[in-house]
């Protein structure tokens, strides 16, 4: 059916949902590079420690959450599964900006690991409605969305971590 109906509108709106959910999950895996200096200026006293665990949260969150959006992806299909793993970024990533203290930035780092682990779903969803002669194509392509991430996020870390700080660039990346 796919081979029939060939590459259209829908295959182009479905690139830049998945290619935008796939440049969120570059952005905040590259916001882990900023993050733990970042608090550990906010917070004196954080030690290097807890300043790493801000990475390891991530990741473990990354592995519980891709069990948990793999598991909705197989129940209630892949569109509620990006949507809630998107969800579930956004929204912990906001909450990340507000954290109150170095405890609760490492529980909502976590929860915003979780949701980023339900983002490679929004890759298989592309690529099963791409005709198959023209898949290695569109897979390269969707993964120039990663770069697309992690260049704008480095690039807004750069122009406002100093000022307004890590706050900003962690509330405008969750977005």
């Amino acid at each position: 059916f796919v081979e029939r109906l060939g590459f259209g509108a829908y295959q182009w709106r479905l690139l830049l949902i998945t290619g935008l959910a796939w440049a969120s999950d570059a952005g905040e895996t590259m916001l882990l590079s900023f993050l733990g200096p970042a608090a550990g200026c906010a917070w004196p006293g954080t030690s290097s420690g807890i300043e790493s665990s801000l990475t390891t949260v991530v990741f473990v969150g990354m592995a519980i959450g891709t069990v948990v959006f793999g598991r909705i992806a197989d129940w209630y299909g892949r569109k509620v599964a990006v949507l809630a793993s998107s969800m579930a970024t956004v929204v912990a990533g906001a909450a990340s900006a507000l954290s109150p203290d170095i405890a609760w930035l490492l529980v909502f780092r976590m929860l915003t690991g979780f949701g980023i682990g339900g983002v490679p779903i929004a890759f298989s969803m592309y690529l099963e409605v791409v005709p198959t002669k023209h898949r290695g194509f569109w897979a390269a392509v969707i993964q120039m969305w990663w770069s697309v991430g992690t260049i704008s996020v480095a690039g807004l870390a750069w122009w406002l971590l100093q000022s307004p700080g890590w706050r900003a660039v962690v509330g405008i990346a969750s977005v």
